[in-house]
């Protein structure tokens, strides 16, 4: 990992420093581009050699038999996170904004309430009003600088047309590492309305010592309504890779969702899946162990 090694992006096609000036008039000759979620440093190396091999190859056809790439993502799971996934409940998407709409598109209807329990990541609220869908904001509580969960409140927000819950674990801007307790009481929440809940877990690498993300397949209870979705991007800085997963265990969702997958007319792209795979393994391992130190 090499925080000092200053690596030019401007006028690269970057939309982090090349959009800055076109969408917020600020310059990014001396403005501070610090608004997505895009770092400034090199992913390991086993990802660029992935890359390398790619080109020196010098065809770039359409991506085929994902085995080795499902194979890493069921490894990375299990040794990171004590999380067992079926291989065949994974479906590749073009990263989590098109996953997340994907899911409004198979488990809701126009006019359904989708919940987001607010301050939370934009493009979620963005995707649902793009798909005539209504956002739902049950707010968190900040208390003494945390973000706290306020389920009486939210009871009382809800108005009964609500079919989907989306959650950002860990927060994305809060910064909670949502702890079980309050992630059953999430699911608790969730069953007591009938809400798919849709759990955005992206950031589930990148907790600071002393802290423990819970995945949300471990929760009881849950399991007949969950949808889970992970990405390499941001825990490799990825993410022009466009690539990240949705993983349903339930077969009667799984197959709502590949409706919608299928209608979209998805495919994998092949450089995400080269550089996914790198990345879920064990060079990918200790570059994250060598980075959270």
């Amino acid at each position: 990992m090499d925080f000092d090694t200053l690596t030019p992006r401007k006028g690269t096609h970057s939309v982090k420093w090349d959009m800055m000036q076109p969408l917020y008039g600020v310059s990014p000759d001396d403005g501070l581009a610090m608004w997505v979620a895009d770092m400034e440093f090199r992913p390991p190396a086993c990802v660029q050699t992935a890359l390398e091999k790619m080109l020196a190859h010098g065809i770039y056809g359409y991506y085929g038999d994902d085995a080795e790439y499902l194979a890493a993502i069921q490894w990375w799971m299990k040794t990171r996170h004590g999380w067992d996934v079926d291989a065949k409940h994974i479906f590749t998407t073009h990263g989590l904004v098109n996953g997340t709409a994907l899911c409004i598109q198979a488990f809701t209807e126009k006019g359904d309430g989708v919940v987001l329990m607010t301050p939370v990541y934009h493009a979620f609220a963005r995707v649902i009003t793009a798909a005539g869908r209504q956002v739902v904001e049950c707010p968190l509580t900040l208390n003494d600088g945390r973000y706290e969960l306020d389920i009486p409140a939210w009871e009382a927000r809800l108005t009964g047309r609500e079919t989907m819950l989306i959650l950002c674990s860990p927060h994305n801007p809060g910064g909670r590492v949502w702890t079980a307790q309050e992630l059953a009481q999430i699911a608790a929440f969730c069953a007591r309305h009938d809400l798919i809940l849709v759990s955005d877990e992206i950031h589930h690498d990148l907790v600071m010592p002393g802290r423990k993300h819970t995945v949300m397949a471990h929760i009881d209870g849950v399991a007949d309504r969950l949808v889970m979705m992970t990405a390499t991007t941001k825990t490799f800085n990825i993410a022009g890779a466009h690539t990240g997963n949705v993983i349903i265990a339930d077969t009667a969702l799984r197959m709502r969702f590949a409706a919608a997958y299928n209608a979209a007319g998805m495919s994998a792209n092949s450089f995400g899946m080269f550089m996914a795979t790198a990345a879920y393994s064990p060079d990918g391992a200790a570059w994250v162990d060598a980075l959270m130190e």
